[in-house]
């Protein structure tokens, strides 16, 4: 089940946010890095703050009684030149290493999509890391071209992660006069 997270939801989302970013990253960073760049990031009081905060939508994907992944999709222009204001980053989308594999970050995809065709947004985009070849052909898989390049700061290693884009199909709902 997907829905939207709620306040109450923050220490079982910090959790499996360190849990789910190790999985992928650890071995790409130092320890110090690492510890530096969890502690920071994903905090109940950061989680809770994310949640609330108005410009940016924390969904969360349970199974049973279990938090498996999450995705967070927050309004923020492209760093590629052609970025609008009406833009929206999906910041994150994480799922368990132990249920990849199953459609679940598709799913979490496609609510991601859902929201920004809600907001009227003719673009999605995302920044991944160059180390995250899985994650990588899943949103070429899913629409995503990569249009370039930025820095990613991990702890206090800069890395690269590779800027893609998909275009949102959207129906424009005209505002009365």
């Amino acid at each position: 089940m997907i829905r939207r997270a709620i306040p109450s939801d923050e220490y079982r989302l910090a959790k499996l946010a360190v849990q789910t970013f190790r999985q992928t990253y650890e071995r790409h960073s130092t320890r110090e890095n690492m510890a530096l760049y969890l502690s920071t990031s994903f905090s109940p009081d950061k989680q809770l703050s994310e949640i609330n905060d108005v410009n940016m939508e924390t969904w969360i994907l349970e199974k049973g009684a279990d938090l498996v992944g999450f995705m967070q999709l927050r309004s923020k222009k492209c760093p590629i030149s052609q970025g609008a204001d009406s833009d929206y980053e999906l910041w994150r989308i994480y799922v368990d290493a132990s249920h990849q594999g199953k459609g679940l970050g598709a799913q979490l995809l496609d609510q991601a999509v859902k929201s920004a065709e809600r907001k009227n947004s003719a673009l999605i985009w995302l920044g991944v890391s160059e180390y995250n070849e899985k994650a990588i052909t899943f949103y070429e898989r899913n629409g995503f071209e990569e249009i370039g390049e930025h820095i990613f700061m991990l702890g206090d290693d800069p890395q690269r992660d590779l800027v893609m884009t998909r275009k949102i199909a959207f129906c424009y709902q005209p505002q009365s006069l």
